[in-house]
């Protein structure tokens, strides 16, 4: 179903991103039970953050407290989205499945068909950490320590990217990136409802290469015109990366 990074829980704040850093553990989620779950739409917004695993299965990342997801008691965080009245939602991406929730009206029957991750030891386990009274290794403690492409990694912040494409790129964190990465991803659940650190990272490369506003909205509309950002949004998007880009030029 999909993968956690250090973290053997169902906890999709720890999903795998691309973003690998040395020494780290990945933690496989297979698919348990199914079952249906039937409710009224009592507003716009039915409460769930959606996100995917670029294989064509969505999840259940995130449930406001107080929505109708909530209320209904009938979904839990790691649930996958198999179908919508008996519509498959295999093969989808997450933007694709919020607008289809979305498109539902306000008043209707919503029927859902989830799959559950699978139950298993997990519950004897917890996040990897550091044991007791030790402080936690990190890869600048070892000068010698490399990743595979031969780079020290220092700092904990050389990490290697594994990009659509299968092939590896190695990249290494700066901090308002890191700030502006979060703030698109924010933007992106509050306008549908999804989060997607990679595509908010390619939102970010896409800004760095654009010279305007203009051109910046122009490439974004272009490269992901299914989503049918509208402008004013991604006006708001390249607003919130050129402060955070001030800010650091300005240190």
């Amino acid at each position: 179903m999909f993968c956690t990074l250090n973290n053997p829980r169902v906890d999709m704040r720890s999903l795998l991103s691309g973003l690998v850093v040395y020494n780290d553990f990945i933690f496989v989620h297979v698919q348990g039970n199914a079952r249906k779950v039937s409710f009224k739409k009592e507003e716009k917004s039915i409460g769930i953050t959606i996100t995917d695993n670029s294989m064509g299965c969505c999840f259940v990342k995130r449930i406001r407290p107080g929505s109708v997801a909530e209320k209904s008691g009938k979904f839990h965080v790691g649930d996958q989205l198999f179908a919508i009245d008996d519509f498959s939602l295999v093969g989808s991406r997450h933007f694709s499945v919020a607008n289809k929730l979305k498109q539902i009206p306000v008043g209707n029957m919503i029927n859902l068909m989830v799959v559950e991750p699978k139950q298993g030891f997990d519950s004897n386990l917890s996040p990897r950490r550091a044991p007791t009274g030790t402080a936690a290794a990190t890869p600048a403690q070892d000068p010698a320590k490399s990743n595979t492409l031969g780079a020290p990694l220092e700092d904990g912040r050389a990490t290697v990217r594994i990009k659509n494409d299968g092939t590896v790129q190695e990249t290494t964190t700066c901090n308002w990136l890191e700030v502006a990465k979060q703030k698109v991803d924010d933007l992106l659940e509050n306008y549908m409802g999804i989060r997607d650190l990679e595509l908010a990272c390619t939102i970010l490369e896409i800004s760095d290469e654009s010279n305007s506003v203009e051109e910046f909205v122009e490439e974004v509309n272009n490269t992901f015109d299914e989503f049918g950002f509208p402008s004013d949004f991604v006006t708001g998007v390249w607003q919130i990366i050129d402060e955070e880009r001030k800010k650091n030029a300005a240190q």
